[in-house]
């Protein structure tokens, strides 16, 4: 059934694409193949030696810009992201996780004990609360209208002189959404992460003004 979802969602964003050109960016997948994904153990690889120079790449710009201890994690998944953030942020941190799955939610609050991390569908509903930097890791590509989602982001969840964080993977249609964002937005550090597989992130930091 995870193959039928996943043909289904490919089918939808080609006609998404081809009815709207350059609005919709992104490619959003449907709940259900987040559920099965996260329950079948697809995305713990995400544990993995290959994946963690990009994690502490997010930790190094925090421990550099320290925009405050208000951590929102967009798409946090399992909570691998908190797990960098335990070990390599050197202050105090109020980390607060959404996804849309709610089995890597269940996945991410018994593996660390806490109660941050909610079941939110970021990309229909958003949060009321503000945070000091809000981080996209790997998630942004996943939203239908990723620059719209920036835009709301900074307008309703981050706080004056926050920052967010982007990484992403590095292929061909992310680079477009990338290149969208460099041309809108200031971005005060950008670095790219190559692994020792030779697999590629972008890496940037960027203020609410835009470029």
């Amino acid at each position: 059934m995870t193959i039928y979802y996943k043909i289904k969602d490919k089918i939808f964003n080609i006609i998404k694409n081809n009815l709207f050109g350059k609005t919709y960016l992104g490619k959003r997948l449907s709940r259900s193949v987040w559920e099965r994904q996260f329950s079948s153990g697809y995305w713990d690889y995400l544990y993995s030696e290959d994946e963690q120079d990009h994690y502490l790449g997010i930790c190094d710009l925090y421990n550099q810009y320290k925009p405050g201890k208000k951590i929102l994690d967009v798409g946090c998944g399992q909570g691998v992201l908190y797990h960098y953030i335990k070990n390599n942020v050197k202050n105090e941190v109020d980390f607060f996780g959404v996804d849309i799955s709610h089995n890597a939610i269940m996945l991410a609050k018994a593996r660390f004990g806490t109660q941050n991390f909610v079941q939110i569908d970021f990309d229909k509903e958003g949060i009321e609360r503000k945070f000091d930097v809000i981080v996209f890791n790997e998630t942004l590509y996943y939203f239908e209208q990723p620059l719209k989602t920036i835009e709301q982001s900074i307008k309703w969840n981050l706080n004056q002189g926050g920052y967010i964080i982007i990484s992403m993977f590095d292929l061909p249609d992310h680079r477009k959404i990338w290149n969208k964002l460099v041309n809108n937005y200031t971005f005060v550090e950008v670095k790219e992460i190559t692994n020792y597989k030779g697999q590629k992130w972008k890496l940037g930091i960027l203020t609410s003004q835009v470029g």
